[in-house]
């Protein structure tokens, strides 16, 4: 909520999210075909501009083998409202190959060089993986991706606190207990972001508490094999309390 940061994520943050991070923002997984969907997305940031959103984008289980033009026209579009974009990248929890890793990235660039940044999907929640992330991370800004974002779904070690700017300590069924929040590894909200899938009505009760404690969520009553290819029917409810 307002007021909630104590710090910003740097330098990088502010040049992405053209204003200052003023409230909790959303973080969507957006593996949805350019469409409606989208539309919708943009049209929800236009009338709650004060709330961040970062859109992750997720073409074919990553970058895909070639540039679709419908993601391009549809990217910029995103942009152009205010929406930061980044790009899905599977880590399979830090065993998958750098070289592979690196690759989905120089895809990215190549096919969708004015996304801003990448979500790096099962990443691993052990100490000994820091490095291998910490590559990654320097890779993806090496190509000009400032912003990584690290999603274990769970807690995570402090040590892996710099090898990404933000960490997805929550990601599964239902909402999580916010009083576990002292465990995370930091109490820096802007750091943090919760995903909560199958919740069939949107306590805006726990929202308003989450905002205490995290910079970034997304809560929908969609559900696996895949619950982010559908918004959350609640959406605009959501931003509207996100706004608050």
């Amino acid at each position: 909520m307002l007021g909630v940061y104590k710090s910003f994520v740097g330098l990088i943050l502010l040049s992405l999210i053209p204003t200052a991070l003023m409230s909790t923002g959303l973080m969507i997984p957006l593996y949805i075909y350019p469409g409606k969907a989208w539309n919708t997305l943009i049209s929800a940031k236009n009338a709650y501009p004060n709330v961040p959103i970062i859109a992750i984008i997720n073409p074919n289980s990553g970058p895909g083998t070639s540039q679709d033009s419908t993601y391009v026209t549809k990217i910029a579009q995103l942009i152009a409202a205010g929406i930061t974009v980044i790009g899905y990248d599977h880590t399979s929890w830090g065993a998958r190959s750098l070289s592979d890793v690196k690759n989905d990235i120089d895809l990215y660039q190549s096919f969708y060089p004015n996304i801003q940044g990448i979500f790096f999907d099962e990443m691993d929640n052990v100490s000994g993986e820091e490095s291998y992330y910490s590559d990654l991370s320097a890779y993806a800004r090496s190509k000009g991706f400032n912003l990584t974002v690290g999603n274990p779904g769970t807690n995570i070690d402090s040590s892996y606190l710099g090898t990404e700017d933000i960490f997805v300590v929550y990601e599964s069924n239902g909402l999580p207990d916010l009083s576990q929040s002292s465990t995370w590894p930091t109490s820096d909200p802007s750091q943090l972001a919760i995903m909560s899938i199958k919740v069939s009505s949107l306590n805006t009760t726990w929202v308003t508490e989450a905002c205490q404690k995290v910079g970034w969520l997304i809560v929908t009553n969609d559900k696996l094999p895949n619950p982010y290819d559908t918004l959350p029917t609640y959406l605009t409810t959501l931003i509207q309390t996100l706004s608050t």
